[in-house]
């Protein structure tokens, strides 16, 4: 049997009489109760994804109505991450719980430039940098900042 159990956030539009405390736990986020504690229980078994099955073993907790504090340890994490879960839980389900992959960093050079530094590569330097005979990271970083007007960073490695 599945529980209602309520996640509490801000909310500054409702006037409530109390404490300071009393007044950020306004708003309530109801956890989906189509999944019985049993269920997600169940799927933490089946799942591949070691963080997906932590986080349903917190989720199981929550219905079987145990205290936020207690159900975020279950899955190493705090209340608030914990409710962070729910709600991707109550919105994608089960997959919501697998990590998404980032998309990463916007890259500096769009793909023409891109394909003109590779060809400057292939060159090599000798009409660029008079007296190399071979690129070397800072010089491509220095040609590329005045080629393109690109900063970038050169970690020294030894």
């Amino acid at each position: 049997m599945a529980f209602g159990f309520y996640f509490f956030q801000n909310c500054d539009s409702l006037s409530l009489v109390g404490t300071e405390s009393e007044r950020m736990m306004a708003a309530a986020i109801r956890m989906r109760d189509d999944h019985s504690a049993q269920k997600l229980r169940g799927l933490a078994r089946t799942c591949k994804n070691g963080a997906q099955a932590r986080r349903l073993m917190s989720l199981a907790a929550v219905t079987e109505g145990k205290s936020h504090l207690e159900a975020a340890s279950i899955g190493l994490m705090d209340r608030q991450t914990l409710r962070d879960w729910v709600i991707r839980f109550n919105d994608e389900g089960a997959k919501g719980l697998i990590n998404h992959k980032s998309t990463g960093r916007k890259p500096k050079l769009p793909n023409e430039q891109k394909k003109q530094l590779a060809g400057l590569v292939e060159e090599g330097p000798g009409d660029h940098v008079p007296g190399l005979i071979r690129w070397r990271c800072v010089d491509l970083a220095a040609l590329v900042k005045e080629r393109f007007r690109v900063c970038s960073r050169i970690h020294n490695r030894v």
